[in-house]
């Protein structure tokens, strides 16, 4: 009876437990969901963000009861922020760790490594923080499935909105991603059908002076409008070299990121202003989402990122696929990924036949009196976006 006791409480303890869980006995009566994460590396605050999301979605189902009849695991290992290392840590987790399904990683770049594992082993893939239209291209037999917007749609809204206020003129930066690079891609395709003038359009690099660098270009050219596809360390040195330069324009607009409170810590007042495409918002109204940012900020002390709700959703959206098949066939799981409709606290999830998200929509942030508001779509916020004086 002893032995029995200790035995239930080490089970319950890993079940519930906020960290990092390895490969577990076969024994364990457990679904086991395999997935890495950005402990460490340059996407270590996002990666961490996007895993307490899924860890709160698993003590949740874990609290109604379970999935299938077990309880959920989450098997986890640090990719710190590389994708030599994801290729590798994914195979583990399939014949090593033998996961049960797959969560995709933080980032694009690291998703495809990741998706290749998944085709090579025939294994559904529920991709998170990834929408580089590139991973879909790379793969044949519809074994990974998005969540997020298209990277190279995601300044849709943007550009819209530019134009409907007489903006014009458009420079177009980008970091050295995967990602960064498709959002630049589709930015500058969307400006063009849009007739605006792209002034300056070009990569920068992260060599020492390199942001001040280009900065300082396309300064030169006068935009109106400046787009830039970073993650958070680049996006700070881009505002602060801004400011240096005394460089104005009507709208800076980043790719995610700067909807964070990291980002505002260390700006402080530098933050007014500056607009974001997000890919979720808890003012969108959706099914669960003040739920989840009460209990997250409660849990974290700090209001949700849409990379936390982005995990959680995950979870939500593999939830749905699994108890609409009714077992744990990888193929059975793979056709009702593809088929499956469903409107999670992220939003809508609705894939094509390649996996590609297409339901889904991005929003508009805008940091104004040092809180993030939401202003586009107007359906949704009855906040007014707001310009830069360019005198």
């Amino acid at each position: 009876m002893i032995r029995k006791s200790l035995f239930t409480l080490l089970i319950s303890f890993s079940i519930l437990s906020s960290n990092v869980l390895m490969a577990s006995s076969s024994m364990t009566e457990t679904i086991k969901i395999g997935l890495t994460a950005s402990l460490t590396g340059k996407y270590r605050e996002a990666g961490i963000q996007q895993l307490q999301g899924i860890q709160m979605w698993r003590d949740d189902i874990n609290e109604r009861g379970s999935l299938l009849g077990r309880p959920v695991e989450l098997v986890v290992r640090d990719d710190h922020s590389r994708a030599d290392d994801t290729e590798a840590l994914y195979e583990q987790l399939i014949l090593k760790d033998s996961v049960d399904f797959l969560l995709g990683p933080y980032s694009s770049d690291n998703t495809i490594v990741a998706a290749k594992v998944a085709e090579k082993y025939k294994m559904p893939l529920l991709a998170i923080a990834a929408s580089a239209p590139s991973i879909w291209g790379n793969t044949h037999n519809g074994y990974v499935f998005g969540t997020y917007v298209q990277s190279d749609k995601l300044m849709e809204n943007v550009i819209e909105l530019a134009v409907e206020n007489n903006i014009k003129r458009v420079a177009i930066v980008y970091a050295n991603t995967t990602y960064t690079h498709s959002i630049a891609i589709g930015a500058r395709r969307i400006a063009k059908q849009h007739d605006l003038e792209v002034t300056f359009y070009e990569m920068f690099g992260k060599g020492e002076g390199s942001i001040r660098t280009t900065v300082g270009r396309f300064a030169e050219t006068n935009p109106e409008l400046i787009i830039v596809g970073a993650y958070l360390e680049d996006s700070i040195e881009i505002v602060k070299e801004l400011k240096q330069q005394g460089v104005r324009q009507k709208m800076l607009v980043f790719s995610g990121s700067v909807d964070t409170v990291e980002f505002k810590d260390a700006l402080g007042g530098d933050v007014e202003g500056v607009v974001s495409a997000i890919q979720w918002s808890q003012a969108q109204h959706l099914p669960g989402a003040y739920d989840f940012s009460f209990r997250y900020k409660q849990k974290y002390g700090t209001n949700p990122s849409y990379q936390a709700a982005g995990g959680y959703a995950a979870g939500q959206i593999l939830e749905a696929a699994v108890r609409l098949s009714g077992s744990l066939s990888k193929e059975k799981l793979r056709i009702e990924l593809q088929a499956l409709k469903f409107r999670s606290l992220f939003g809508h999830y609705r894939v094509d036949l390649s996996g590609r998200q297409i339901g889904k929509q991005a929003y508009i942030m805008q940091w104004q009196d040092g809180e993030r508001k939401l202003v586009m779509p107007k359906s949704v916020s009855n906040n007014t976006i707001r310009f830069f004086s360019m005198k």
